[in-house]
């Protein structure tokens, strides 16, 4: 009687809506996206250099943005540097992190020279956040704008990845 009554309570709660889906650690990080919820876009400008010749820009350069953590890589943008080595990214993100991760890596290969990829914390610290809109708690857009957010890569190759290992057969 008593796994027939559990059954019932279960599938009452599945039928309501009821799961432990979110209750993660990541969840709590940032605000799921529902009606009200802060938003922030993003114009944030800059140069990709070659680090052997200060101010020279690199074309082709890919770079993504996103959220610093796994659990929101739905939401990465990406752009790429124009012939001078500018970009400019235009974003829009659920909630306020406190920064962005920007992965850049050569993916031209030789056809302007080859720039090892970089990882890099870009804290939204450096310039103008301003509301754009709402006039009631927790209803807020706001825009970030930054520019001069400027990235130098190193010349050289991405070392390969290990080979797998081959099963011995022990």
């Amino acid at each position: 009687m008593k796994k027939l009554l559990d059954k019932i309570f279960l599938g009452l709660l599945t039928a309501l809506g009821f799961s432990t889906a979110g209750c993660s650690d990541n969840a709590t990080k940032y605000t799921p996206t529902e009606y009200g919820t802060p938003t922030a876009m993003y114009d944030i400008k800059g140069k990709v250099t070659d680090a052997s010749q200060p101010g020279v820009g690199i074309e082709g350069i890919r770079m993504i943005f996103g959220l610093p953590d796994a659990w929101a890589r739905f939401l990465d943008d990406t752009v790429y540097t124009a012939a001078d080595g500018t970009y400019q990214y235009n974003g829009v993100r659920p909630s306020i992190p406190p920064g962005l991760d920007v992965w850049l890596k050569d993916v031209d290969g030789d056809a302007n020279g080859n720039f090892r990829a970089d990882t890099v914390q870009l804290p939204l610290s450096g310039g103008e956040w301003k509301q754009i809109s709402g006039n009631s708690p927790g209803s807020y857009v706001y825009k970030y704008t930054e520019t001069g957010v400027d990235f130098v890569l190193e010349p050289g190759s991405d070392p390969e990845p290990p080979a797998p290992e081959t099963p011995t057969g022990e």
